[in-house]
């Protein structure tokens, strides 16, 4: 088996095969970039900054989770998703996934964390960027918000 690296993919060949940096080249190719990249920009709270991550192969039909530590307990919550974002300075952080495509309606749980799981949508082309961030209900804070860092998924 042959494996060459080029940019961020791990090209496979069979053996005897050469390795296929073409197109309609023989052999499997594998992403190992990062699919998830944290963009900072959270602001504290009663926990500290809540720390947003997001985790999964970005494949349509692979499970991707979306995970939330450090919140409020029980906190209500928004989760913004947005596909072209404008970011802007708000609430002493940034604001990354706006304007928003999507809004859910949520609640930390008891230790001010959250987490959900779906399969990845299908058809994303490749290198489409889906960004996220959750807006907290937080009374500790300056403006009674606190923002979770912006996180941004990358389709391989």
């Amino acid at each position: 088996m042959s494996v060459a690296l080029n940019g961020n993919r791990v090209l496979i060949a069979a053996p005897g095969h050469d390795i296929p940096f073409g197109p309609g080249g023989v052999g499997a190719v594998y992403s190992c970039g990062l699919a998830w990249t944290d963009l900072g920009g959270g602001t504290p709270g009663i926990n500290g900054v809540p720390g947003l991550t997001g985790s999964g192969n970005l494949v349509g039909g692979a499970s991707a989770t979306v995970s939330l530590t450090n919140g409020p307990p029980n906190a209500p919550m928004l989760a913004w998703v947005s596909f072209s974002p404008a970011p802007f300075a708000a609430l002493g952080g940034t604001i990354w996934a706006f304007p928003f495509a999507s809004q859910l309606f949520l609640f930390a749980d008891s230790n001010g964390d959250f987490s959900a799981t779906t399969p990845w949508p299908v058809g994303f082309p490749a290198g489409t960027e889906v960004w996220f961030q959750f807006v907290l209900e937080d009374l500790s804070s300056l403006h009674g918000l606190t923002l979770s860092n912006g996180v941004v998924a990358t389709t391989p």
